[in-house]
């Protein structure tokens, strides 16, 4: 039993010797591998180390016997063959007896080493590359990160010099003008003194009520497929007219929506557009950019001033007035022949005629097919959508898809 604990015993001596000889070799080794300062035993250090070692008695030199056992004074610690430990003032194992006892930091003169960039060790900083804070290694870490992330973005996606075909074909847009003819209420016409024939504000809660007398709703909503973000309606679109045998409407779109900033009511609510439009015929609502027109054949006198007014501006604009019928046995606005058959007459204003559900009677569409075709440069065109008949509001939106691809004024002017 003692045999066995005393192999025990050398067996642990040993490997705590190993360790401490191999962290002492490769302390060597990194402190003289280029470091500007040394971490050798100058005298003040061994003084140091001595008075550290020297803490349970006095240290003196020690010799080795011939017997093979290390025997010393009483300040350090000795191993003898027999894995017996006994105080040596032998200077590794006064080395050991201070690292194993001693947990203060090292004193001012040992300097730690830190490796800089290259691999080269680097003294004379208290602060070693491992004492550094997780923060400050991932803050280096992430802006390392971003500084790479920068450069493969500019390498893989090079910045690209917009086109200017956007630009192009806004100008384009700007340059030709659009009047939509709306005819409502079929033969009978919209009478706004008759209590059934138009809506009504409430006197209680100043709001819009009856909205489908006349089929004002649908008037309304044609009115919406005008309106675009940002301007309030699309820029080429610059008067909307609402005709019918004894009311008529004119709005002018651009003064009806600075109108309606100023008043801040700029959503095209029903209380807001049919509304206004009654307020207007009362005289309540002024300068908001409608005129009406509530007498029978005032409505001819209106066509006639859009055109002789859209006709003056295509000319002056260097352009041609061309008027757009939509009729359910017109010719048919398929993509792929207005695609094929385009030509080269320049088309600066545009005049629509569409009808309301109800349709617009014969002997006014040819009434007010002679008056367009007085101002018209080209021969008034009568055309249909695929799809039979439909709700005006999906017609005039299909329309302006066309000429947002510009398509229609191209197809119009073969």
């Amino acid at each position: 039993m003692r045999n066995a604990f005393d192999h025990a015993s050398k067996n642990r001596t040993n490997g705590v010797l190993r360790r401490e000889r191999s962290c002492g070799d490769d302390r060597n080794r990194a402190a003289t591998k280029g470091s500007s300062r040394k971490a050798v035993l100058t005298p003040k250090l061994k003084a140091a180390d001595d008075a550290r070692g020297s803490r349970g008695g006095s240290s003196s030199s020690g010799s080795c016997s011939s017997s093979g056992s290390c025997s010393s004074s009483p300040g350090g610690r000795s191993v003898n063959e027999d894995g017996s430990r006994e105080r040596s003032g032998g200077r590794r194992a006064r080395l050991v007896t201070s690292r194993k006892r001693s947990l203060t930091p090292a004193p001012p003169a040992l300097v730690s080493v830190s490796r800089g960039r290259g691999g080269s060790a680097r003294g004379g900083s208290s602060r070693s590359h491992s004492s550094r804070s997780p923060r400050s290694r991932s803050s280096k870490r992430e802006k390392t990160r971003r500084v790479w992330s920068g450069r493969m973005t500019s390498d893989i996606a090079p910045r690209v010099r917009r086109s200017p075909s956007r630009r192009r074909d806004r100008s384009q847009q700007v340059d030709s003008a659009f009047a939509v003819l709306y005819w409502g209420a079929g033969a009978q016409g919209w009478d706004l003194e008759a209590r059934g024939s138009a809506p009504r504000i409430c006197r209680h809660c100043n709001d819009l009520a009856d909205s489908w007398r006349g089929r004002f709703e649908n008037a309304q909503v044609t009115l919406r497929m005008c309106a675009a973000e940002g301007a309030g309606f699309k820029k080429y679109i610059q008067n909307f007219l609402m005709l019918s045998s004894k009311a008529s409407f004119w709005l002018h779109l651009p003064s009806f929506y600075r109108w309606s900033v100023q008043q801040k009511r700029k959503v095209l609510t029903e209380r807001v557009v049919l509304g206004t439009l009654l307020e207007a015929y009362q005289g309540s609502a002024t300068n908001c950019g409608i005129q009406v027109g509530a007498k029978p054949g005032e409505w001819q006198l209106a066509v006639r001033d859009v055109a002789n007014q859209l006709l003056r501006e295509a000319h002056r604009a260097g352009g041609k007035l061309a008027v757009l019928i939509l009729d359910s046995g017109g010719h048919e606005l398929a993509l792929s022949s207005m695609m094929k058959r385009t030509g080269n007459a320049k088309i600066g204003r545009l005049i629509i005629l569409l009808g309301g559900p109800d349709g617009i009677p014969a002997d006014y569409l040819q009434a007010t097919h002679n008056i367009l075709a007085e101002y018209a440069d080209f021969p008034p065109l009568q055309c249909s959508l695929p799809g039979g008949l439909m709700h005006s509001y999906y017609a005039l939106a299909n329309l302006f898809v066309f000429h947002d691809q510009g398509i229609l004024l191209p197809h119009l002017a073969y």
